[in-house]
Order: C-alpha cells, then structure tokens, then sequence
C-alpha cells in the first residue's frame, strides 16, 4: 500500500518544543495503543522528537502501511516515559520487546551506559555530573555539560537513590532511549532525551561502560 501515517495530529508547544497530540483518528493505529489527545510524544524509533522541523518529523512519521514504529511518550500530566509499539495502517500491536530487535547488532546482551560519569551524591536533590565522554551518547546531544545536575531518569527522582539502583538506571541496550531531567548550572531545567549507543564508533559502544564512579558509603 501507500505510506500511512500514526492515526494521529500534533500541535508544537511554543514555550518547550515538545510535540503534543492534538487529535486522535478513530480506529487508527494511536487509538488502539490507547493514546489521548494532551499525551506528549517523546520519541519515534529513538529519535528524539522535540523542536523538530515538520519536514523531517513528516519523513518519521511516514511509512509502509504494515511497518511498525516505536514511540516513547508521557501520558497527559504524568511523568512516567511509556514505549508502545504501533504498526502503521491496522493498529495492531507488537509486544513491546519488539522494539529492541532494532537496535544495532551486540554480543550477547551488551548493555550500554549514557556516557556519563557522575560526582559521589551530596545531600541534594540530584546527582552531578563529573565528565561527558567524548563521542559517547550524551555529548551527542550537545545538551550537557559537566556540573549539570541530573534530578531524574526516565522520570525516577535520583535523591537518596543507591548507586546500584542509579546503574541500572542509566545501563541499557544500544538504540534504547532515556529521558533526563536536568537541572543546568543557572538554575534551569531541561529535559534531555539520551539514545544509548549514539555517537559510538565501532564496537566501542558496546562495551559496558561504568558510567557510574562514585560508590555510595554504607553499601
């Protein structure tokens, strides 16, 4: 068949960038993964949506009726990052493992961290980061920079979080995505939608790196 669009229209927030959507088509493929109207869509096959100009969102929206699409997205005045899968055309949806068999070929089950170091928690909210390393998934968002304070990962508070738990956060497959909530140097806050792997020449990105140095005394 033709190319099919996600069954759904968007609006652009003016003041974040973030893409919002406007209205849901009956019987398409957003209304049976049970998307609103008012939920936020983050991501589409991990590439990060917000401030994207209509031409190159059109060109990821677009595809083979049948083809399937990931879409990572907050539900109206949540917090939480979800992944559904929706297959353009029918509505059909995948179970949501599918959308690793995307990611970029790896030995075994090689996770990847962000390619982040972090300096030993304080007793603020947050964690502060101590290097971006260079060509890794973070610094190719050009959107942090060490002494930012990371408040939250996909939308988990790191206040009181032990680092074990922080890893686990940030370690994930290559092609899978994280959103952070960051809190610059000035005081502000911005949102960061990290794709792991990204940026990483060769096999170097699949290594596990320890994308966290700081050890939590007491563990």
């Amino acid at each position: 068949g033709g190319r099919c669009g996600l069954g759904m229209t968007f609006k652009l927030s003016a003041s974040t960038g973030m893409l919002h959507v406007k209205r849901v088509k009956e019987g398409g493929a957003a209304e049976r993964v049970g998307i609103h109207a008012g939920d936020v869509i983050l991501t589409l096959d991990g590439q990060a949506l917000q401030n994207m100009e209509k031409k190159a969102l059109s060109r990821l929206m677009l595809g083979p009726g049948g083809s399937a699409v990931e879409v990572g997205m907050q539900r109206k005045d949540a917090t939480r990052v979800e992944r559904v899968t929706l297959i353009r055309g029918d509505g059909m949806v995948e179970s949501e493992a599918s959308w690793r068999s995307e990611a970029p070929p790896m030995r075994g089950n090689d996770k990847v961290g962000l390619g982040l170091t972090f300096v030993r928690p304080d007793e603020h909210p947050g964690v502060v980061i101590k290097r971006v390393k260079e060509g890794g998934a973070a610094e190719a968002t050009r959107l942090v920079v060490p002494g930012d304070r990371v408040m939250q990962i996909d939308a988990t508070p790191l206040q009181g979080v032990r680092s074990r738990d922080c890893t686990s956060l940030v370690m994930g497959f290559p092609g899978s995505t994280a959103v952070l909530q960051v809190q610059k140097l000035d005081g502000s806050m911005t949102e960061v939608t990290v794709v792991r792997g990204s940026g990483e020449r060769g096999s170097g990105g699949l290594r596990s790196e320890p994308s966290l140095d700081f050890s939590v005394a007491g563990e």
